[in-house]
């Protein structure tokens, strides 16, 4: 019996040498799966970290861009609402000065008018002079007082002038 007791306690002895063997190559097996997990979480972490720090990087950079094209809207808008009153100002000026040419000219047509009527008149006058004397003033007269009144009317320098000149010219011829 001796022997069945040895061959038990032997049996068991490589039983449990066996279930240690066995637990110890999980053991092994389980370590190195965890020395291989925390490599995999700390190479995720430092790339995370590497990543974070980019992302900031380009926050920052995206930030500075738009301030910089802020500054420059409001820089931008100032200009245009600037550019637009200028505008304005020059259409308006513009629209004055065309309707101060559209006067001149209307006043210019007028002079050249009455100039044109004077002349006839001092033609007229001028021809009947051998004739008549005295008609020849009142005909000149009637231009110059035609002339006078017109330049009144449009206040025409040119035309007062032209009424000027007339006038010495008439004092002329009377004293002659």
């Amino acid at each position: 019996k001796s022997g069945g007791i040895v061959d038990v306690l032997e049996d068991m002895k490589d039983k449990a040498e066996t279930q240690l063997a066995n637990l110890r190559k999980t053991e092994g097996e389980n370590a190195h799966a965890y020395k291989m997990l925390k490599q995999s979480v700390q190479d995720q972490y430092a790339a995370d970290n590497s990543d974070l720090e980019k992302q900031k990087a380009a926050k920052a950079s995206a930030t500075e861009q738009k301030a910089t094209a802020e500054g420059e809207l409001q820089v931008t808008t100032k200009k245009l609402q600037s550019s637009t009153e200028e505008l304005a100002a020059l259409q308006s000026t513009c629209m004055q000065v065309a309707a101060d040419h559209e006067a001149t000219v209307d006043a210019r047509k007028t002079e050249i008018k009455a100039i044109s009527e004077a002349k006839k008149a001092l033609q007229a006058t001028a021809a009947s002079s051998f004739v008549q004397v005295s008609s020849t003033t009142r005909g000149r007269s009637a231009a110059w007082v035609a002339v006078k009144r017109l330049a009144k009317e449009e206040h025409s320098a040119a035309l007062a002038q032209l009424a000027s000149r007339m006038t010495v010219v008439m004092r002329q011829a009377s004293v002659a």
